[in-house]
């Protein structure tokens, strides 16, 4: 299997990992009440319904192409907190679901990789896993966009999340704090050395 090939498929399961994700949080939030990812057509693994074009398909290919670990982001599924009977307990439940669903997967894949396979879809499920792991693990840092940092958000006093967490300005410095610190460049090598430790 070519390099190119290999990053394609490597680069449309990361696309599938994302979408994974995005479910299981529309998927929880409809078991709890909420109508609105069904009435949004966000219930749905159909990949146009969730793409942000430079989340889910610009930044995985270019992390893919320079560290060889995919990573990115889709479209928020909306959600209406008025629905949910228990607001805290219940954002804790949407915004879990979709971490297990990745662990999940990655598990599964980790067990194809324990099945003797040509070494280029060894490599594609490899991607697969590691993918997986990523957003997992990426989601657990209270980083803008992600679902720790969406949690946070809901754990404090409304005030205080509109007067800070909420501001772009807030999310642009953290983010520059995050990437300056080289957060992110650790949580990348942790999570190669992870995937590479299973396998």
């Amino acid at each position: 299997m070519s390099q190119l090939i290999t990053l394609i498929f490597c680069c449309g399961f990361t696309v599938i990992a994302i979408v994974l994700h995005e479910y299981a949080h529309g998927f929880m939030a409809d078991r709890l009440g909420d109508p609105t990812p069904e009435q949004t057509r966000r219930l749905t693994f159909d990949p146009r319904r969730h793409i942000d074009i430079f989340g889910t398909l610009v930044m995985p290919l270019i992390l893919l192409s320079l560290c060889g670990t995919g990573f990115g982001w889709a479209k928020p599924i909306p959600l209406n907190a008025s629905y949910w009977k228990n607001p805290r307990r219940d954002a804790l439940y949407i915004l879990c679901a979709g971490i297990a669903v990745n662990l999940a997967a990655a598990v599964l894949f980790w067990v194809f990789l324990k099945i003797p396979l040509p070494q280029g879809v060894q490599k594609v499920f490899f991607c697969a896993m590691t993918a997986n792991l990523g957003l997992a693990v990426m989601n657990l840092i209270p980083a803008p966009g992600t679902d720790a940092y969406r949690l946070l958000s809901r754990s404090v006093s409304r005030e205080f999340s509109r007067q800070y967490l909420e501001k772009p300005k807030t999310a642009l410095l953290l983010t520059v704090v995050y990437v300056a610190s080289g957060l992110f460049t650790h949580a990348l090598a942790f999570i190669q050395g992870l995937a590479g430790r299973l396998v």
